[in-house]
């Protein structure tokens, strides 16, 4: 199989520096936890005993921990399909093991109400970050043995979540979503949009890499809802922003325990 990632060692070293302290991979674990656009603040809370090993860049917060009897790495990202190649890409020169991202996403279905979790079982990749590594009929898909997992944690521990499996849209636009756009994703049983995972799901398979997604519904496209009582949903949002990123540590220690 062809080198997937082509670029100089200079950009890698340079990609690497902004990321983890001195550009040392190394300091990272195998197995990571990907906040897209998001967990700046709260994703390191959840490990034991983390360690801040964040690069120079203010666009990223990198941490090592443990969890139960794992190393786990969280990083936090901005968002955008960017910065979601560049983490694929140094977590493939890592040797990641197994990569789960958390994010939030907009709703497109009317039956998702702001609060609910999404696991994209595949993205349409609007962007056009992947279109550089592969045609566009290639599909963005998640790896189905974490997916199996994912779904027996979540029954076990938070089986009050509403939670929805289906397809979402990845687009790198979010300036042009209005109710009568998302109607028309919808039609295709499009349930959601966010910005970063078809190019997390391409390119982490392409790289061996096994991964899922899981958003938290941050808002809602085609039932507008004034910005006043979104606010008051913030803190529904992140309980449960949190709780994706607790599935998604619990899954990782499974995975890796069944690995080893």
């Amino acid at each position: 199989m062809p080198r997937i990632f082509t670029a100089s060692d200079y950009w890698f070293e340079m990609c690497a520096d902004i990321l983890v302290q001195e550009g040392n991979l190394e300091l990272t674990s195998r197995y990571w936890v990907v906040g897209l656009g998001s967990g700046f603040r709260t994703l390191h809370k959840l490990l034991q005993e983390p360690r801040d090993i964040t690069g120079t860049a203010h666009i990223t917060k990198v941490h090592i921990g443990k969890y139960r009897s794992i190393k786990v790495t969280t990083v936090a990202i901005a968002g955008g399909p960017i910065y979601t190649e560049w983490v694929v890409a140094l977590a493939w020169r890592r040797g990641v093991r197994a990569m789960i991202g958390v994010g939030l996403c907009g709703a497109l279905d009317e039956e998702l109400e702001v609060g609910d979790v999404v696991v994209p079982t595949g993205a349409i990749r609007e962007e056009n970050t992947t279109q550089q590594y592969v045609p566009r009929e290639y599909p963005a898909v998640p790896d189905y043995r974490l997916l199996r997992i994912v779904q027996d944690v979540l029954k076990e521990m938070y089986p009050e979540l509403r939670t929805h499996y289906g397809v979402v849209l990845t687009t790198p636009a979010t300036f042009v979503e209005e109710p009568d756009w998302g109607r028309r994703w919808n039609m295709y049983r499009v349930l959601a949009v966010e910005c970063e995972v078809s190019v997390l799901y391409t390119l982490t398979y392409l790289a061996n890499i096994p991964c899922i997604a899981l958003l938290v519904v941050s808002d809602h496209v085609t039932k507008s809802r004034p910005y006043e009582e979104l606010k008051k949903l913030e803190p529904l949002i992140a309980q449960n922003y949190e709780k994706i990123a607790k599935i998604a540590l619990e899954t990782l220690h499974r995975y890796a325990q069944a690995r080893e």
